[in-house]
């Protein structure tokens, strides 16, 4: 039997705490099981064990609460896969615990904070995973208050929440826990620039091929424990009909290129499979090449040819004369040419991914900025 009253104790000593935690609790799903010796988060619910529940103190129990969503935040989970998970969990609570103690009184509970050249607030959680490699022996790894199995399967609440809430705090600082977090290099380095990330799946959801619907055995429906059913599933959606021109002239820098590039690669992992064209663009076009792998967009980067001019008319002409009639021409640049008055390709969706803002300069078709 779960003392509510008691987990509400919890909730409003995480509100005193901060305020901004109190929320991501409230949005939380809490969940609890017979099975789980402490607590655990696979990165959208946290659960937590009913003997340890009842045991602890309301006190001890806010601070684990505060570090399940610490990982949360952190986006943990998923960061640690592919990675040896018992180490990166012993790195991911030393990040979350050097946070959390200007905050919280040790509480009655083992735990493991960051010692000599480890700082949880200096370093990265993949920073501290790479020195315990190395110096596996010299750490005391026994001071672990949670539990990390979940992290297999490592999952995330809708990021909006946690960007609401940075874009608040970046507009009206203080001195708060959630300040601390948003200031610490875990979330400088590996939360923040995946915050304002574009859902490509959603930009581009005219242009996705649903492969195969099915029901199968090979994945069961677990919500039905008396019955052996086969769930339904999706094998995959993959973006093909797209032709990706990219702009490699004189006015796009070093730094241009590479966040173009990162941005590339960001939406080739947002979908399961993908097979577009991808040409080079300055005053010529280079011919297409299929792509279907992300190894194989970086090999393409060796073979970058240009005329460092730039010309978007070209592009036009080049496509119009194919034999190839794609329904999206995705053109990746910094906007800076002279552009045609009208799309001449009639069954061609245009979509203009800038990296600058040229919304005085107006062009036909779809604007997104980068």
């Amino acid at each position: 039997m779960i003392d509510l009253k008691k987990l509400e104790k919890v909730r409003t000593e995480l509100f005193l705490k901060d305020s901004y935690l109190g929320y991501i609790f409230q949005k939380i799903e809490i969940e609890f099981s017979d099975d789980m010796p402490t607590a655990a988060t696979n990165g959208r619910i946290i659960t937590i064990g009913i003997d340890f529940f009842n045991k602890t103190s309301v006190y001890d129990l806010s601070y684990v609460v505060a570090h399940e969503i610490l990982h949360i935040f952190l986006n943990h989970p998923k960061r640690s896969r592919k990675k040896n998970t018992f180490i990166y969990n012993i790195a991911a609570d030393i990040v979350v615990n050097d946070i959390l103690k200007r905050y919280f009184k040790k509480p009655n509970l083992a735990i493991i904070y960051g010692k000599g050249n480890i700082s949880g607030t200096h370093l990265s959680t993949e920073e501290i995973y790479e020195y315990l490699i190395k110096n596996i022996d010299q750490v005391d790894l026994t001071y672990v208050i949670d539990n990390h199995e979940q992290w297999k399967e490592g999952d995330e609440i809708d990021r909006s929440i946690i960007n609401e809430i940075y874009q608040y705090k970046t507009k009206s600082p203080s001195f708060s826990l959630t300040d601390n977090i948003i200031h610490s290099r875990d979330f400088i380095m590996h939360v923040k620039p995946y915050l304002l990330r574009k859902n490509w799946r959603d930009i581009l959801r005219d242009y996705i091929v649903n492969k195969t619907y099915d029901y199968s055995y090979k994945r069961v429906d677990l919500r039905y424990k008396d019955f052996l059913l086969p769930k339904y599933y999706e094998s995959g959606a993959k973006l093909e009909n797209i032709w990706m021109v990219i702009d490699v002239s004189g006015s796009v820098n070093n730094k241009e290129l590479t966040k173009i590039v990162f941005q590339i690669i960001d939406i080739f992992k947002q979908f399961r499979e993908f097979n577009v064209l991808i040409s080079f663009f300055s005053t010529i076009v280079t011919k297409p090449i299929n792509v279907n792998s992300i190894k194989q967009f970086k090999q393409m980067l060796d073979k970058i040819k240009s005329t460092y001019g730039t010309n978007f008319e070209i592009i036009f002409n080049y496509v119009a004369k194919s034999n190839i009639k794609p329904l999206a021409l995705l053109i990746i640049t910094d906007g800076y040419a002279k552009c045609p008055e009208k799309n001449i390709l009639n069954q061609t969706d245009v979509i203009w991914i800038l990296t600058d803002d040229i919304s005085g300069k107006k062009k036909f078709g779809k604007h997104i900025y980068i």
